[in-house]
This record gives C-alpha cells, sequence and structure tokens, in this order.
C-alpha cells in the first residue's frame, strides 16, 4: 500500500490508499490545533481522481477536508469580561473523479457502536466549531459579561463524479450507505458565564453562529447494492450555540442570560443519476438542505431582577435537486418507515428555546420557596407574640376594627 506524505507552506496533505485528508494548519495555531485569527481562510482545494481502482476493508475510500475549530476564550478576573471564543475555520473545497471504480463492502470502518455498520465512500468537508466564550469574573465594581462563542466556519463546495460498483465484499457483506457527501456547518461556540459574587449587573454571553452549509453537486452512475441507503448527501447549516445560564448570591444584582445563537442557512444540493441501479433497503437517494438549528437562551436565577436569554433563530433551508436520467431505483425490504426511492429535504431548523428566568418571585419566599399561607407574612402582636391570624385578606372596615381593638387592649 503506497503512503505519502508532503509538507508545504504551513499545510498537511496525506495520501494512504484511498484515503486522502487535506488539512490546512494556520502558522499561529499550528501547535495548538485550534484557530485563533478572524476570518481564517479555507484549507486549500482537495483534488483526488481514482480510476480503475477497487476500495474495501483495509482500502478505504474517504476524502476529508475540514476546518479546524476555534479556540476558547480566555477567561476574565474580577471586573473583567471574558474574551470571545475564535470562529472555526471554513472547510476547503473537494474535487473527486471517480472512473470505473470498485467498493466491495465498507471501506469505511464502523464506528465503535453496536449493530452499525461501515459505509462505502465518504466525502466529507466539515467546517469548524467555534470556540466557546471565556468566563467573566465577579461583578465586584463594574458589570461583568462572559464572552461570546465564536461563529461556526462554512462547509465546503464538493463535487464528486463517480460511476462503478458498489457491493459486497468478499463474505457477502454489505456496507451500510453507498456514498456519504457531507458538507455541513460548524457548530457555533457556547457562550461564557460569570462570577456570581458582587454587586454589580451580569450578562451571560451569547451564543455563537452556526456555519453556512455547503454545496454538493453529486453525477454518478453503475450499480449500487447497500443495506440502508444507496446515496446519502447533506449540505446543513451547523447549529447555534447556547446562550450562558448566569446567577448570583446577590438579590439585588440584575443579570441577564446570554441569547442562543441562531443556526446557519442550508446550502445547496443538486444529484444527478445518470443510469444503473441502485438497490437499498432504506432508501435509494437521500438528500437534505436543512438550515440548523437555533441554540437555547441562559436561564437565570438568584436575584429579583433576572432576564431569561432569546432562543436563537433556526437558519433558513437550502434548496435540493435530485434527477433521475436513467436507470432504476430498488427499495428492498428495510423497517416499516424506510424512505422511498428518492427523498429530498429542504427545511428551515428549528429556533432555540428561550431561557428560563428564575429569579426571587416577589409573591414567594426566598429564592422561590413559598412564603407562609395567608395574606401577608404579619407583623408580631407587641401583646402575645404571636402572628395575626391567617386568612383571605380583609377589607378596609376588618383593618379599622382591629386597630381600635389593639388600641382598647392597650390601654388596659
Amino acid at each position: 500500500m503506497a503512503c505519502l506524505g508532503a509538507r508545504q507552506q504551513g499545510r498537511t496533505i496525506l495520501a494512504l490508499g484511498g484515503h486522502a485528508l487535506v488539512q490546512m494548519l494556520l502558522p499561529e495555531t499550528a501547535s495548538a490545533q485550534c484557530n485563533s485569527a478572524a476570518n481564517p481562510p479555507p484549507p486549500p482545494t482537495a483534488t483526488v481522481d481514482y480510476k480503475d481502482q477497487t476500495f474495501g476493508p483495509g482500502v478505504p475510500y474517504n476524502i476529508l477536508n475540514n476546518g479546524i475549530e476555534g479556540c476558547d476564550g480566555t477567561p476574565g478576573g474580577s471586573d473583567t469580561d471574558g474574551t470571545p471564543g475564535a470562529e472555526g475555520q471554513p472547510a476547503g473545497a473537494i474535487a473527486n473523479t471517480a472512473i470505473n471504480v470498485t467498493v466491495a463492502g465498507a471501506s469505511i470502518p464502523p464506528p465503535p457502536v453496536p449493530n452499525v455498520k461501515g459505509n462505502g465512500l465518504e466525502v466529507i468537508g466539515l467546517g469548524g466549531a467555534g470556540g466557546n466564550g471565556g468566563n467573566g469574573g465577579n461583578p465586584i465594581t463594574s458589570a461583568v459579561t462572559g464572552g461570546s462563542g465564536g461563529a461556526g466556519g462554512a462547509a465546503s463546495r464538493i463535487d464528486l463524479e463517480f460511476s462503478g460498483k458498489i457491493g459486497a465484499d468478499a463474505s457477502g457483506a454489505l456496507a451500510a450507505n453507498g456514498m456519504v457527501v457531507i458538507a455541513v456547518g460548524g457548530r457555533g461556540g457556547a457562550g461564557g458565564s460569570t462570577g456570581d459574587t458582587g454587586f454589580r449587573d451580569i450578562y451571560g454571553g451569547k451564543g455563537g453562529l452556526g456555519g453556512m452549509g455547503g454545496s454538493i453537486s453529486i453525477t454518478a452512475s453503475g450499480a449500487i447494492t447497500v443495506g440502508a441507503k444507496g446515496i446519502l448527501a447533506e449540505a446543513d447549516g451547523g447549529s447555534g450555540n447556547r446562550g450562558a445560564s448566569v446567577s448570583t448570591t446577590n438579590v439585588l444584582t440584575e443579570i441577564n442570560g446570554g441569547n442562543g445563537g441562531g443556526g446557519g442557512a442550508g446550502g445547496n444540493l443538486a444529484v444527478l443519476w445518470t443510469g444503473g441501479q441502485i438497490t437499498a433497503a432504506d432508501g435509494g437517494i437521500f438528500g437534505t438542505a436543512r438550515g440548523g438549528a437555533g441554540g437555547a437562551g441562559g436561564s437565570t436565577g438568584g436575584s429579583l431582577k433576572t432576564i431569561g436569554g432569546d432562543g436563537g433563530a433556526g437558519g433558513v433551508g437550502g434548496s435540493v435537486s435530485v434527477k433521475l436520467g436513467g436507470g432504476t431505483t430498488k427499495i428492498t425490504g428495510g423497517s416499516s418507515n424506510a424512505d422511498g426511492a428518492v427523498t429530498a429535504w429542504a427545511l428551515g431548523g428549528n429556533g432555540g428555546a428561550g431561557g428560563d428566568d428564575g429569579g426571587i418571585d416577589r409573591r414567594r419566599g426566598r429564592y422561590g420557596r413559598r412564603r407562609r399561607q395567608g395574606w401577608h407574612r404579619g407583623r408580631a402582636n407587641p401583646r402575645n407574640d404571636r402572628l395575626y391570624r391567617r386568612g383571605p385578606r380583609p377589607d378596609r372596615c376588618d383593618l379599622r376594627q382591629r386597630k381600635r381593638r389593639r388600641r382598647r387592649r392597650w390601654r388596659q
């Protein structure tokens, strides 16, 4: 098995059999394995061509060109805000041409999960996740804000042209999915919280925005026989992350939960099946271009003045096009909820939940405990140290009569 490694101008390219990994490490972040630069460039385009090759167990067909995640923000000291997380690196573009290629069984090993099989081939370009915001310090003499989460990186453009066969290996085992092509935006970073001891206002950090979905173009033909889906393609936006939850030990401090980050917009997906047959148990061609989900707003607690964070907006859906230029798609068996021969989704993302307002209720006791039953807590009776009678709130006439009775008792 040939192995080739090369390192040029801050980039690393590794090719091992049918496995191609292209990853760009920015000079200032190479040692930390995270991005700290603003507007980082994507990795270089990965151009991979296969012809008359065979892949299978031990010889993976796996092309990755993912962005690296953003670095986390640093925490602040007393009266100091947390710093924001860095944005994730965008994914690099991928151009893959496979002519007269055979994939026997699962060339991609399955994850260590029971009853999960590996896939035939994978071409993936994921945006890097945003870094988490740093926590703010204690608000002793000035207001403190947690750092905002970094935005997720955008997904890449993937162009795949495939002709050949995906089927069983020598033992007769089938791959779970034939082709897996994914260009999903990175998830935003979580907002940073703050210290809970002090006298000034507290603001939770905002969740980071999800990265935009990528653009996928697939032109394929041949024969695909698998146990789940023939072609699985996703050009989804990344999810926004949660706003920070905050609390305080000072009931007079105003605290605000962080707002959740918005989901990234879905990308564009186009699949053209030009001829041949797909035989699959759980769906022939399945494609999505969904908007990312919004992050949840941060919760609050411990103060008389609290505001929960707003949930992030869901991302708008992208566009999906699936064309059958020839051949057939056949569904065999599978579960009762199996997808059809062709399934295409272009959906907007769900909005995030608003944060809980867990402040002290003025109609309740300290920290949410119920007050004593009755129309007020009562003051001590100067004569026998008992509380006033519990029950429904009396009208003004009853109050005046009680005052007269108390005065008569004191005169006696």
